[in-house]
């Protein structure tokens, strides 16, 4: 049965209190791989990162915009939400939390001692469940900056997501009864500012995003997937050169009633923050060259369209460390890809992974979808003009041999 899928990478860049800037790139699958030519033309990467545009200069950096702007494969949407937005948004967080946070003295005073009467043991394990809840609760103010910051900016790429029931192409496709429709929304940030996804798709004011639609946060997510790159890319050189924004169309995001920042939103984003959540993690252990631990997930996720990984690592330290950080999780969930063991604490953490259960993979087993990837790309380079077809072939051979020595 045919299947059309459509890749939306969303992100965004500015601080809270100025203006931010969203951006939301997309691509039909057939077309992806211009997003990492366009990489390789500008940047000689694969894959670009926000802090990689650091330092270039800006005449490249709005040729950059301009070639992605002006190719029709891709569909480029731009939003700001204005500091008053923010504003709004924060009273409605500050109100709850304070609320909350009187919930919490609440909890406590119930659990105080009573000098006249023997606590039953039932009741003091009651009381410790209580303690262990309000201390998690707590975690949350270690980086309150982080926390206020993924809530507005969360509840932005929930208005940015929302709006794709209405403005995706892939909903205005005219197909038969028998073609699926997948719609991957890819949002960098990790899971706190993606948590909304279920609550969105459930209600009564979305259409076509109840059908075939994967929301996926992604922890550094313009590191590895080209859309996610592409829309931080662009997103951070606008918000750098402002003065570049004038000649692009760009949508207000405002506070929307139909789409509450409640108790609900509150409570899952403090979820959010308080307990790493992800659908399928890979951990990278070992040394691995950065160029191809950065292609792993994108690989990973060609191969499987509905799944959108999120890397963490390579483990710097022990793995038991950081398992016990980022939670253990379902083994089956969970993905462990190694590579060069040169350490004895890397072994020590393979061996503590394997012993967990979790699906361990030398980097050299998906070195067929790595090499499918690279014969792709060289056959788009093979398409272009001779001049850019000869130095896209050099830069991309200078990528796969220094990804050739963690293959082996």
């Amino acid at each position: 049965m045919p299947t059309l899928v459509e890749i939306n990478g969303l992100d965004e860049s500015g601080r809270v209190g100025d203006n931010l800037l969203f951006v939301r790139v997309a691509v039909p699958i057939h077309s992806e791989l211009q997003l990492i030519l366009r990489n390789l033309s500008h940047f000689d990467k694969l894959i670009v990162r926000k802090e990689d545009l650091k330092g270039r200069e800006e005449k490249n950096l709005s040729a950059y915009v301009r070639d992605m702007v002006d190719d029709s494969a891709f569909s480029i949407d731009f939003y700001r939400m204005r500091p008053n937005v923010q504003i709004q948004l924060i009273r409605r967080y500050l109100s709850l939390l304070w609320n909350d946070l009187f919930k919490t003295r609440g909890a406590l005073l119930d659990i105080l001692p009573k000098p006249e009467e023997e606590r039953e043991s039932q009741e003091a394990i009651s009381s410790q469940r209580t303690l262990s809840s309000i201390i998690g609760n707590l975690q949350r103010f270690e980086n309150f900056e982080f926390a206020l910051e993924s809530m507005v900016k969360s509840y932005g790429m929930m208005k940015v997501t929302r709006r794709l029931d209405f403005v995706s192409s892939l909903f205005r496709t005219s197909t038969g009864p028998d073609v699926h429709l997948y719609l991957v929304v890819q949002i960098d940030g990790g899971y706190p500012f993606a948590f909304w996804w279920k609550t969105l798709l459930e209600s009564e004011h979305i259409e076509n995003l109840k059908k075939q639609t994967f929301i996926t946060g992604v922890g550094q997510g313009d590191g590895y997937y080209p859309a996610i790159s592409a829309a931080g890319a662009i997103a951070w050189i606008l918000s750098h050169y402002p003065d570049r924004n004038y000649f692009f169309p760009i949508h207000e995001l405002n506070y929307d009633e139909r789409f509450p920042l409640d108790e609900n939103f509150y409570y899952g984003h403090t979820v959010a923050l308080n307990r790493p959540t992800f659908s399928n993690r890979i951990v990278f252990l070992g040394q691995i060259d950065a160029n191809l631990r950065n292609c792993v997930p994108y690989c990973l996720h060609r191969s499987d369209r509905k799944k959108t990984y999120e890397a963490f690592g390579p483990v710097e330290k022990t793995a038991e460390n950081f398992f016990k950080e980022y939670s253990h999780g379902k083994p089956e969930n969970t993905l462990i890809i190694y590579g060069a063991l040169s350490s004895w604490q890397d072994k020590v953490n393979l061996k503590y992974c394997q012993d967990r259960g979790y699906d361990c993979k030398h980097v050299s087993d998906i070195r067929s979808q790595f090499e499918t990837l690279m014969k792709e790309i060289e056959g788009e380079i093979d398409l272009l003009p001779k001049e850019k077809r000869t130095k896209l072939a050099g830069t991309l051979k200078t990528i796969e041999e220094s990804c050739s020595s963690s293959l082996k």
